[in-house]
């Protein structure tokens, strides 16, 4: 019960997500378009639930061919970074276009942030477990607990992630990201 109500609401949050913010994306969508070649979406590919591979949608941020030009890793500063990608990066709204990933149901809004290829084939069994939810818009690293920057807790966050997120008796929730036990912080 708890995976259909969870799966409705998401469906229901990302079209109205997706008609209201409507507007704003037709604006970004234009000035990402006027403000450097290249199309106007990122289309990186990404492990989702049960290790399926599919489409992360963002605005493109970074100069055309920017994977092949150094990786799939990008820092505030890296040079690939267009400078309208710069800023619409600081507000994350670079972003709203997974709404539609998450309206298909490749994404959830709440969830772990999907992984490249080359980091998941690097998981040993603890982080695997990781791949049993479907990768989030939002997560608990970005609820504050963690800066982007910082690795994840080993194999321990995983495990905590999945028992939290799919056990109705762990689960402590905010609107719109888990929050883990405050007894399981670092």
């Amino acid at each position: 019960m708890y995976l259909f109500v969870k799966r409705a609401f998401d469906v229901a949050a990302s079209a109205l997500g997706l008609v209201g913010a409507s507007p704003l994306i037709a604006i970004l969508a234009i000035a990402v378009k006027m403000s450097s070649p290249g199309p106007v979406f990122y289309r990186g590919k990404r492990v989702g639930r049960y290790g399926r591979p599919f489409h992360i949608l963002k605005f493109r941020t970074m100069v055309e061919n920017a994977e092949r030009l150094g990786g799939t890793a990008t820092a505030n500063d890296d040079i690939r970074l267009t400078s309208l990608g710069k800023r619409i990066r600081r507000w994350k709204l670079d972003e709203l276009p997974q709404l539609w990933n998450v309206l298909t149901g490749e994404m959830s809004l709440v969830g772990p942030r999907p992984e490249v290829e080359t980091y998941v084939a690097a998981y040993g069994e603890a982080e695997s477990r990781i791949l049993e939810l479907r990768p989030g818009l939002t997560d608990w690293r970005r609820s504050g607990t963690l800066t982007r920057e910082q690795p994840w807790p080993a194999a321990s966050m995983p495990r905590r992630y999945t028992e939290t997120s799919s056990d109705p008796s762990r689960r402590n929730y905010s609107c719109f990201t888990v929050i883990p036990d405050p007894s399981e912080r670092m």
